[in-house]
């Protein structure tokens, strides 16, 4: 009895090294592209990792064009410098890199060095997407300011209501030479006016012709500027993200409240994530359009606090602004009788904390002129 059990476990066993074998033969006669497509959804320490699993995988890391570099994947800093140091040394560099997200905090000359030196690797491999996670701005390398292949950039710095660490401005819109940008996300950096600017106006966009997606997140006025100006004339897709009224930054030079300047004549959609705050809307307007006479999408979030009691007259002329232009999303806030009728209305989302909060003679007014516009009340207890 217990030989046969023994012979059935070797068996099974053998089996399962034999399905083994099948599976890893499969993997072989995968192409490399698509290995490669693969190994993109890993971080490049995972990837490297794969060499062990085969000898058809050993050197794919060293041909793949989308990496993600992050301290966070590191036990100690010492260990992610070393790990980069060998794989900028030991990559094929005849292989572009497509894609590089790169996360990584200097705090010595070392690091200074490194820092530099993976950039400038990048941007002298063609990088066309790039994003630096908790960059220092002042200390990028010339070669990130001119690229005619960087298609993507996304710089995030450090969160500015954090009372330690330091503050990054983006830089002049003329430093740029990046002919091919058409995405820009930027996330927690300061604007402030460049020598030729009006005192009172930050215009950090102006040289990117080719820009038609643009993402600004909860980013700041520094110094004297009271308007944040984009004009982009090839823009589309616009989304904006504000500190609220509670927000305290420790930097009293600093502006969370500003107002925007869009000339942006081909915009198409516009995301606006006020939390609590509305902005002042100013910008190019004719006899027969307006600022945002362009947009087809429009989605506005906000949530109600005591600035909307002290100068609520903000987001009601955002309203009569939007009057006849396509209108997707708006939070309840006013009266019936303080809101503007909407001629050209779609559609109509509406989010409370429950439908019955809603009060019907707000949607009826609404709707007057657009009886066709379909009506979604989204529950959210949040509200």
């Amino acid at each position: 009895m217990v030989e046969t059990q023994t012979r059935r476990q070797s068996k099974r066993q053998q089996q399962r090294r034999e399905d083994i074998e099948i599976e890893e033969d499969r993997m072989s006669e995968l192409s490399d592209n698509l290995l490669h497509h693969i190994l993109s959804f890993l971080n490049a320490k995972e990837a490297v990792q794969t060499c062990i699993l085969s000898k058809r995988w050993i050197n794919l890391w060293k041909t793949l064009s989308t990496l993600t570099l992050s301290v966070d994947h590191f036990s100690t800093e010492e260990s992610f410098e070393q790990f980069i140091s060998m794989l900028l040394s030991l990559r094929d560099h005849s292989t572009d890199i497509h894609s590089l997200v790169f996360h990584f905090q200097w705090t010595h000359v070392l690091s200074r060095d490194l820092y530099l030196k993976t950039i400038e690797y990048a941007f002298s491999h063609n990088v066309q997407h790039f994003q630096i996670l908790y960059t220092a701005v002042k200390h990028l390398p010339s070669c990130f300011f001119s690229s005619h292949t960087l298609t993507s950039l996304n710089l995030t710095g450090k969160d500015l209501m954090v009372p330690s660490g330091y503050y990054q401005i983006f830089p002049s819109s003329h430093s740029f030479n990046l002919p091919a940008l058409t995405t820009l996300y930027l996330k927690h950096l300061s604007f402030s006016c460049n020598d030729d600017d009006d005192g009172s106006v930050v215009d950090p966009f102006s040289t990117f012709n080719m820009l038609n997606t643009l993402i600004i997140d909860r980013c700041v006025l520094r110094g004297n500027a009271q308007n944040l100006r984009i004009s982009c004339t090839k823009l589309l897709n616009l989304t904006i993200r504000m500190y609220g009224c509670y927000s305290t930054i420790t930097k009293p030079d600093f502006k969370i409240f500003f107002g925007l300047e869009l000339y942006a004549p081909t915009l198409h959609s516009f995301v606006f994530n006020g939390a609590d705050y509305i902005p002042k809307f100013v910008g190019s307007k004719t006899k027969t359009k307006t600022v945002l006479s362009s947009i087809k999408h429009l989605t506005i979030h906000l949530k109600y606090c005591s600035c909307f009691e002290e100068n609520p007259v903000n987001l009601f002329n955002l309203l009569v602004e939007l009057a006849n232009i396509v209108l997707s999303r708006i939070h309840p806030l006013f009266k019936a009788d303080e809101l503007p009728s909407f001629c050209n209305l779609k559609s109509l989302n509406i989010e409370a904390p429950r439908p019955s909060s809603v009060p019907t003679n707000m949607v009826d007014f609404l709707l007057q002129n657009s009886p066709s516009a379909k009506v979604h009340i989204i529950e959210n207890e949040t509200f």
